[in-house]
């Protein structure tokens, strides 16, 4: 099981993390941005539909443990 969250902003990218403990502790860290959890249905407007497998994905450049969905918004 995986749990998302991201920016509070419909083009933002997504977070993807393993267990919730590490998506949590991401979401408290310190940030200019409000950092949200995100449920799958949020996700799901979020990427426009886009099926996650067909998204580019990218690693975390600070937590190698998050993997990133970038948004079909961002892609350009």
């Amino acid at each position: 099981m995986s749990y998302y969250a991201g920016y509070a902003t419909l083009d933002t990218d997504v977070a993807v993390f393993q267990s919730e403990r590490q998506r949590d502790e991401w979401i408290n860290d310190f940030s200019v941005f409000d950092r949200i959890p995100l449920t799958e249905d949020e996700l799901f407007l979020i990427l426009d539909g886009f099926p996650i497998d067909s998204l580019r994905q990218e690693a975390d450049d600070f937590d190698d443990s998050i993997v990133w969905l970038i948004n079909p918004v961002n892609s350009n």
